[in-house]
């Protein structure tokens, strides 16, 4: 099927009320968000369901139940890996009514030894059995993280091109939203450290990985828009000066992130010293 085909598919059933299911670890489920509680319904123990309504799971659910009256239910637990979510699969995902699934793990599989390999396996597995289900699978790269946070230089590229690599393996039957890629040129374009980037408007949570409101925002519109599927469509939407020609400027209807390049918490970009190159 080709991409835009199962955009489409994916697309008509969200349009018709669907029920949605969102899997992944504490990046779904929303901590670092300024007024994240992660004390709703049981998930299973001892994972609780996020009640704050600034992660960008919270903003997707509201949106789409608003708009469309599809069931948005988010599963994301802290601290799981790629092999927890697999070990509970039956308990988070529902093949019978869950018609589409949102799935952005890994961020604690690279702590594993062989994480990224057992990422992989899993990642391979998850499409195999979402599917097999006839229904639809939509993989995501997180946020990237600071150096600070990552005690591996580049270990977080890794992980992200393990999901890249594994979604394109299953192309035309998986769809795949890069905000890794989007999030690095967002960041690049506007002359930001990744420290500022990610606290902006951020929980006590915050630790250079889980990111504030503004990027969990940002996630929010990049799955919203169906422009926004990959590095070049977001290039062109929000740096039109360098793609003038690509066909998502005439389509872009997303606002971009809502972080003012000269003005974060009351630090111009030439104040910090660490820059993304």
């Amino acid at each position: 099927m080709e991409k835009s085909q199962l955009r489409h598919q994916i697309t008509q059933r969200i349009q018709n009320g669907c029920n949605i299911k969102l899997l992944g670890d504490s990046l779904t489920a929303g901590s670092g968000s300024s007024d994240s509680d992660l004390s709703g319904r049981v998930i299973y123990p001892p994972f609780r369901r996020q009640r704050g309504k600034r992660c960008w799971a919270s903003l997707l659910g509201a949106h789409l139940s608003a708009r469309y009256g599809c069931s948005v239910d988010n599963v994301g637990c802290y601290g799981t890996t790629s092999g927890e979510l697999m070990e509970h699969l039956d308990t988070l995902y529902q093949p019978a009514t869950d018609r589409v699934v949102f799935c952005m793990i890994g961020a604690n599989d690279k702590k594993l030894e062989n994480g990224l390999e057992q990422l992989r396996s899993n990642l391979e597995a998850l499409c195999a059995k979402v599917t097999g289900d006839s229904n639809s699978l939509v993989l995501m790269t997180p946020n990237p993280a600071t150096a600070a946070n990552d005690a591996k230089p580049n270990r977080f590229y890794t992980q992200a091109e393990v999901i890249r690599q594994t979604a394109g393996q299953w192309e035309g039957q998986v769809l795949f939203i890069d905000h890794f890629a989007a999030m690095m040129e967002d960041c690049r374009s506007r002359g930001l450290s990744l420290e500022d980037y990610l606290e902006v408007g951020a929980g006590p949570e915050n630790d250079g990985l889980h990111p504030g409101d503004q990027v969990y925002r940002f996630y929010f519109e990049t799955i919203r828009s169906p422009y926004y599927i990959n590095q070049a469509d977001f290039v062109a939407c929000h740096n039109p000066s360098r793609s003038p020609g690509h066909p998502a400027r005439r389509h872009c209807s997303a606002a971009p992130l809502l972080i003012q390049r000269h003005n974060v918490r009351g630090l111009q970009p030439r104040d910090r010293k660490e820059r993304l190159h």
